[in-house]
């Protein structure tokens, strides 16, 4: 009877059903795009975000890119702040936004200042590559991590604390906290990107109380990865309203092939270079290169076991 209901309306009308049929379907896939998960850890509901690129086929394995909020930020604003996902759309991987328990217990808090949960954070955060392979196509070998300022600091502990998963890690306005570095036990070679403002007032430059400079963090690493080359370029002033330039430091000839690159935004505040208006001022935000592009382009490249 529905068929016959059908194909006796006009062909106008069958034309508007289709289109209603191919709009109602096209919605679902982007909403499909975004969706949300949660998980007991430890006696706690822990939350998070997956986001699906375009392309996104549950037969095959797409790189996962763990993305760390801020300090009193949420996944979305995160989201919303960095547009990760419109990177993950045009080069294909997932991006997923665990939710903090308030805050990361990422070493931030060695600062009195910048109190944080006692929760084991790198215990969820393993947990949750576990349960995202569940439930989607994700490459064990292609797992990594970036965060923006405490977001950061997560990287970093995790780069220490869960090397055997972690591929490489990126930190926007994030360094290393001296207890950090004190459990740093990395079991191979870790590619880092470091991103910062030398006006960054937030996490400066030369470090805090509890805190590593960002000298002291990347001479850390370097010296872990046995680099023995450093290169300097300046990146083209494309926009020179921005108030800010920036150097691209490249560490290069260390252990098992790998690099540290540090972008360091000359006169660039507390800010993800490339995004849209922070949720608080934080000074200038540099728009000479996208940190969420540049931070792929470091990562796609590299393999766990490489």
């Amino acid at each position: 009877m529905r068929s016959y209901i059908y194909f006796s309306l006009s062909a106008y009308t069958r034309r508007i059903i289709v289109v209603a049929i191919i709009l109602f379907f096209s919605q679902s896939i982007s909403n499909a795009q975004i969706q949300t998960g949660s998980f007991d850890f430890d006696g706690d509901q822990r939350n998070y975000m997956a986001y699906l690129p375009d392309n996104y086929n549950d037969t095959l394995n797409f790189p996962l890119v763990i993305y760390l909020h801020c300090y009193g930020w949420t996944a979305q604003q995160g989201m919303n702040y960095t547009l990760l996902n419109q990177v993950a759309d045009t080069s294909g991987f997932i991006v997923v936004s665990p939710s903090a328990i308030t805050n990361w217990n990422s070493g931030v808090g060695d600062n009195a200042r910048w109190p944080t949960p006692n929760v084991n954070d790198v215990g969820f955060i393993n947990a949750l590559i576990d349960t995202v392979s569940s439930h989607y196509g994700i490459d064990p070998e292609r797992i990594y991590a970036c965060g923006y300022s405490n977001g950061g600091f997560m990287s970093y502990k995790l780069a220490c604390q869960l090397s055997d998963r972690i591929a490489a890690i990126a930190s926007v306005g994030g360094i290393s906290s001296t207890n950090t570095v004190a459990n740093c036990n990395p079991v191979r070679s870790m590619p880092v990107l470091q991103i910062h403002g030398t006006e960054d007032s937030w996490v400066p430059i030369s470090g805090n109380t509890g805190w590593y400079s960002v000298d002291q963090t990347l001479s850390f690493w370097t010296g872990f990865n046995n680099c023995v080359q450093v290169d300097t370029t300046i990146l083209q002033d494309l926009d020179p309203t921005d108030s800010c330039t920036v150097e691209k430091i490249s560490y290069t000839k260390c252990s098992n092939n790998i690099s540290v690159i540090y972008y360091k935004v000359i006169n660039g505040g507390h800010t993800w270079p490339g995004a849209g208006p922070a949720g608080y001022p934080a000074g200038n935000t540099n728009q000479d290169f996208n940190a969420s592009v540049e931070i792929w382009n470091f990562f796609k490249d590299i393999r766990l076991n490489q």
